[in-house]
């Protein structure tokens, strides 16, 4: 069995984040989503791996090579027209042969247990194919499995909220035989201008050769929105184990890695689950954690507070300043004495911009988004929910406050 993971989407949704890198690269717990992946795609015993690529395919290839690190071979397969994931499924034809294999979506976050439970139902049973099936508690915004006797009926894509029958949805995890091929070819476009593989699922269904793997609840995001994204960072830290690599002067509390040459300054207390990357340093009397994610190479100034947040390469973050829920990107220089809120006073939830549209997040609790290398000057507020594109300068006068 081969196996074939999905890489080539632009991830518009997480902008300005995936501006400037694929949604697959973003870092979780010290290692990009991709990597994760496929650790977990090779833990499960299979050897060779296509990636499906497609935007910023150069940086995907230049951290995983040719897999030998994780004890993988991988072929890149580049989609030139991204027009879905029929698409990307049929342009790796070459690659899978005549062999069975096992496609997982490149955002969404896999593991062992289910990648060997969907693979031994497939091989029990020989289906045309196997999904795997999620518990969610917000159904409604994803494709819900209609199954019957364990056999899929159907999928009812993002139904109203009234009429979900089912929490068990379309976790973007499947095994096909290599007759999937076949189907490909009779899919055509879909409302929303893509050839979708689920099309070709549901034309298998009716042959009632799709079986569904319940896989549960608990381990499966999507990281397609900046929320998600930082629930799948609280479930990656919860993980990690203490590592002390670095230098501590400070207080540890908890399950915290420390990198190489970090050093966290006297006075500090980083609490866990957290991740302080190599080379950077946590200044004295400031406080980290729990479920924060600090790259390499950062700078936290003195008397700082960083909760619940990603804080990625290089950024350097100033004295006195407070971070909730926030997500930072690379080279970012946030000063002295900065508020990032992340509550509101009201019942009302947290509304920020995707995709040029103002979206409620339907969370209680979200900070700032801010892109690479912006500047933010000392003593500034910035609102729940703000977003702030790549290489801006944000001066005191710019508050920014969705109501």
């Amino acid at each position: 069995m081969k196996s074939v993971v999905f890489a080539a989407g632009e991830g518009t949704r997480l902008n300005p984040l995936t501006s400037t890198r694929p949604k697959h690269l973003l870092p979780l717990a010290g290692k990009p989503l991709l990597i994760h992946i496929i650790q977990e795609i090779a833990s499960a015993g299979i050897e060779e791996i296509g990636i499906v690529v497609h935007h910023y395919k150069e940086k995907i290839i230049n951290i995983l090579g040719d897999g030998s690190i994780f004890n993988v071979k991988i072929r890149y397969i580049y989609q030139d027209k991204l027009d879905g994931t029929a698409s990307a499924l049929e342009v790796s034809k070459n690659f899978v042969g005549n062999n069975d294999v096992l496609v997982v979506y490149g955002d969404v976050t896999a593991t062992r247990d289910i990648i060997e439970g969907a693979i031994n139902l497939f091989k029990e049973k020989n289906p045309d194919c196997v999904i795997v099936g999620v518990e969610v508690k917000n159904p409604e915004e994803y494709g819900v499995l209609l199954v019957e006797n364990g056999r899929l009926k159907c999928i009812v894509e993002k139904p109203k909220k009234e009429e979900v029958t089912s929490n068990l949805i379309n976790a973007g995890i499947y095994v096909f035989s290599p007759a999937i091929f076949k189907t490909l070819n009779k899919i055509g476009y879909s409302p929303r201008g893509e050839r979708e593989l689920t099309d070709a699922i549901t034309m298998l269904s009716k042959k009632g050769s799709v079986l569904v793997f319940d896989g549960g609840g608990g381990w499966w995001f999507d990281i397609g929105r900046p929320w998600d994204y930082l629930d799948a960072n609280r479930f990656f830290l919860k993980k990690i184990r203490r590592s002390v690599k670095g230098y501590v002067k400070g207080y540890l509390e908890g399950e915290v890695f420390v990198g190489e040459n970090a050093v966290i300054m006297p006075g500090a207390v980083i609490l866990g689950p957290s991740y302080i990357g190599s080379n950077s340093v946590i200044g004295p009397n400031s406080v980290v954690g729990p479920y924060t994610y600090i790259g390499k190479g950062v700078s936290i100034g003195s008397l700082t507070s960083i909760s619940s947040s990603i804080i990625m390469d290089y950024s350097e973050i100033g004295s006195g300043t407070i971070i909730d829920e926030s997500i930072i990107g690379e080279k970012v220089k946030i000063g002295n004495n900065v508020l990032i809120k992340s509550t509101v006073s009201s019942d009302e939830t947290i509304k920020t911009i995707i995709k040029n549209r103002i979206i409620d997040s339907r969370r209680k609790r979200l900070g700032a988004i801010i892109g690479d290398r912006c500047v933010i000057d000392d003593r500034v507020i910035l609102y729940p929910g703000t977003s702030i594109q790549n290489d801006t300068i944000w001066r005191e006068s710019n508050i920014f406050h969705l109501g």
